[in-house]
C-alpha cells in the first residue's frame, strides 16, 4: 500500500536499494537461505513500489517516480533472476524446527543453484576475457578505423 505518498515512495526505494544490495551480496557467498530470504522481500518491496507509483496523480512527481522505479529495478531484476527459488517441499525442510528432519531436498535445490551461479561465473570469465583478447581487440580497432575513415 501506498501509505503516505512521495514520502513513503522515497522510503521504500531506500529499502529495495538496500535489499537488492542485500541479494547480490548473498548470492556472492552463495547463501541459499538467505538469497531466498532477500529476494522474497525484495519482490515485496518492488510490489509496493509499483502499487506506490500508480498512485501518484501528479504527473511531474509520476514521471520522477517512474524514473526512479524503473533505475531501482534495472538492478534488482537481473538479481532476482539469479536468486534460488525452491521448491515448497524443500522450504518445508528447511523450516522444519525438528533437528532430525530429513532436508535432502533443500540441500540438492541447494547444491543445484550454486553450480548454476558457477556455471553463469564462467561463462560471464569467458566472455570478458574473450572480449578484451586480442582478437577483438584488433576487431574494435579495425571497426574504429572504418568508422574514423
Amino acid at each position: 500500500m501506498c501509505y503516505d505518498g512521495l514520502t513513503f515512495f522515497h522510503q521504500a526505494l531506500l529499502v529495495a536499494r538496500r535489499q537488492t544490495m542485500g541479494l547480490v551480496a548473498a548470492v556472492d557467498r552463495r547463501d541459499h537461505l538467505h538469497a531466498w530470504c532477500e529476494s522474497r522481500e525484495l519482490r515485496r518491496t518492488l510490489a509496493q513500489l509499483e502499487e506506490c507509483a500508480a498512485a501518484i496523480y501528479v504527473l511531474a512527481d509520476k514521471r520522477d517516480a517512474m524514473h526512479h522505479l524503473h533505475a531501482v529495478k534495472a538492478l534488482a531484476l537481473p538479481m532476482l533472476e539469479l536468486a534460488p527459488s525452491p521448491s515448497k517441499i524443500a522450504l518445508r525442510q528447511a523450516m522444519s524446527s525438528n533437528q532430525e528432519a530429513d532436508r535432502t531436498q533443500w540441500y540438492a535445490e541447494e547444491k543445484q543453484w550454486i553450480a548454476g551461479l558457477e556455471c553463469l561465473w564462467q561463462i560471464k570469465r569467458y566472455v570478458n576475457e574473450s572480449l578484451w583478447s586480442g582478437e577483438m581487440h584488433e576487431a574494435r580497432a579495425d571497426l574504429r578505423d572504418r568508422v574514423a575513415s
